[in-house]
């Protein structure tokens, strides 16, 4: 049975994972639309497959759906009970991406199955009401482009009169109609064939074109691209409803790629299975697995619970390296290139620390707080991820080189084992002020993991700021310009450097540097996301004002824990003495339980 405790959570994730990598198989029967999935085209410069596009577009529309809800027709029944005057529920279909995508090819002229999807999310009263929409009447906040339509002209002059006033005029009313604005232009560019390039270059030194300058190429008597013509044939027998002539199409395109760019169309099929498995998704779901089991091996079976978190921990760090790595092959880049990719690389190598720390200390807590932190660093990453292209460059950077990659990878390095050292303070804290688990060795130990890391984190954030120094006087001709995020990377290295110092000189203790590395947290997380919510500086190239309130959480929330660390330790329930409960002999000393 203990055996079993160690196994089973592995065995069942390693299956897991397995099946999600089985490639997905199209029907004979059906529209082979898992192969024109991974078809390769070209959009905002990047190679990618037709599914990373239409996963990416869909989310854009889609409220950060991957999927939609196809409205079932009404069967003659239901309609006669509806004309009845009888309330007849809707009933709905989940549908995949590449089928709104390939929908939306043929709903170029205002028709089409696409035009009736309801993909738009408009959550906004003001804007609903502008609309003409009336909310009880809709669940989901959902409508179909169909029923926006007869506003377009209504959304253009709001659109263009917005696009005239200074970003801080704006009203939340504007902001909204400029959303809504962007998601109908990501439609109909698709729709009308003017996003992505389908037509790849034939020979060395051409480019990637669209299809309406292949067709105008063809007119002025050159060569017809095969795409051109498979495409044709593609978009007729998906309108016709002719699966054998579209399978057949998907093919001939296919055969194209794979004579004319090989390496682009294996690259679509490599990022399509990365898809399909979503090992990020997955994992930050999974590393609390490995926390709640380190924390039930504290209440019993320790041995075999401990062995489980590890191993849980070692499975899940392999397949974060290696979807980690899988994106670094796809992009051609270094780990760190954009907000996403950071907050994965500061899970990775929080629980690449935890699992070093482990075979240190084999006692659990250092995978309990560092399974949390990569788990945390996952679910931004995703929240980061949702209508946009993960795998986009850094918008601030033209020109990538060996200082760039160097100074990303390090200061990332830096931020996570600021983070982790935050996580580990927060468990000293927690744990020594509601539990006695802190008695004895394990309140040394946790105290040196907090040091340790510390020591570890300063060092990496002051080589990165600095190689970040070097990087900037390569690209721009300065070495430090007071940049609101130079700033923010040296408030770090400054406030690491302190808890040291005020460590080394004895001015505070274990629980001192506990609540001081707790607040490295707060900074940490504004060098991290609150330089860029200034928009201003040349680093701030992951401008998101929604993410204000999610920084302003995190700061309370340690805020509250360091609150609670200034409880005097000897009210902790692990350091609190015990006093016994007979009274003692005369010739007995009044000494407490478990003094020294």
């Amino acid at each position: 049975m203990r055996t079993l405790a160690t196994w089973l959570p592995v065995m069942l994730t390693a299956s897991f994972f397995a099946y999600l990598a089985i490639p997905a198989r199209d029907s004979d029967e059906d529209f082979h639309l898992h192969r024109f999935s991974r078809l390769p085209v070209v959009h905002s410069g990047r190679p990618m497959p037709i599914d990373s596009l239409a996963r990416t577009a869909l989310m854009t529309l889609n409220g950060g759906r991957q999927t939609y809800k196809q409205l079932v027709e009404k069967t003659i029944e239901e309609k006669k009970r509806e004309a009845a005057g009888e309330r007849v529920d809707e009933t709905f279909v989940t549908k995949s991406a590449v089928k709104w995508f390939a929908d939306s090819l043929i709903s170029g002229g205002g028709k089409g199955p696409a035009v009736d999807q309801r993909v738009f999310y408009i959550t906004d009263l003001d804007l609903l009401n502008r609309l003409g929409f009336r909310v009880e009447d809709r669940r989901g906040f959902r409508y179909a482009y169909a029923e926006i339509e007869p506003k377009l002209d209504l959304l253009r002059e709001e659109a263009e009169r917005i696009r005239n006033l200074e970003p801080k005029t704006r009203t939340p009313l504007d902001n909204h109609v400029m959303e809504l604005a962007s998601k109908l232009e990501v439609f109909l560019r698709i729709s009308h064939f003017d996003d992505p390039h389908y037509l790849f270059p034939l020979a060395a030194g051409q480019e990637w074109k669209k299809l309406a300058q292949g067709a105008q190429e063809h007119r002025d008597g050159g060569r017809e691209h095969p795409v051109l013509a498979a495409f044709k044939k593609l978009i007729i027998a998906y309108e016709g409803g002719d699966q054998r002539a579209f399978n057949a199409a998907v093919a001939e395109y296919e055969q194209a790629a794979e004579t004319h760019i090989p390496s682009d169309r294996f690259k679509a099929y490599v990022e399509t299975m990365f898809n399909k498995v979503s090992p990020f998704f997955w994992t930050q779901f999974l590393y609390w697995g490995a926390f709640l089991l380190a924390c039930a091996s504290w209440l019993g079976w320790f041995r075999e619970l401990r062995s489980a978190s590890l191993l849980l921990c070692v499975l899940l760090f392999a397949v974060h390296t290696i979807a980690l790595g899988a994106r670094m092959w796809l992009q051609g880049r270094p780990p760190v290139t954009n907000l996403y990719s950071s907050a994965i690389f500061i899970g990775w190598t929080s629980i690449l620390t935890a699992l070093i720390m482990e075979t240190i200390y084999r006692n659990s807590i250092s995978i309990a707080f560092g399974s949390v932190v990569a788990a945390v660093s996952l679910t931004i990453a995703y929240y980061l991820g949702i209508g946009e292209d993960t795998m986009a460059m850094l918008q601030a950077v033209l020109d990538t080189n060996f200082w760039l990659a160097t100074h990303v990878t390090t200061i990332t390095f830096g931020y996570s084992a600021t983070f982790l050292a935050g996580a580990a303070a927060a468990a000293y804290i927690i744990l020594g002020v509601f539990t006695p688990a802190l008695r004895g060795e394990n309140g040394v130990m946790l105290s040196k993991m907090i040091y340790g890391i510390l020591c570890f984190a300063t060092l990496l954030s002051f080589v990165g700021t600095v190689l970040g120094g070097i990087w900037a006087d390569y690209s721009w001709g300065r070495f430090w310009g007071w940049d609101p995020k130079e700033n923010g990377a040296l408030m770090i290295v400054i406030w690491n450097a302190l808890i040291l110092h005020a460590r080394w000189g004895g001015m505070a203790k274990a629980r001192g540097i506990a609540v001081l590395a707790l607040f490295g947290n707060c900074i940490t997380a504004w060098s991290w996301f609150g330089t860029n919510l200034l928009g201003i500086g040349l680093h701030a190239y992951g401008f998101m004002a929604g993410a204000f309130y999610g920084v302003l959480g995190f700061c309370a929330l340690n805020l509250v824990v360091m609150v609670i660390g200034l409880i005097p330790q000897s009210n902790w329930a692990s350091f609190r003495r015990e006093y016994p409960t007979r009274l003692p002999e005369p010739s007995e000393p009044l000494t407490p339980a478990g003094a020294a």
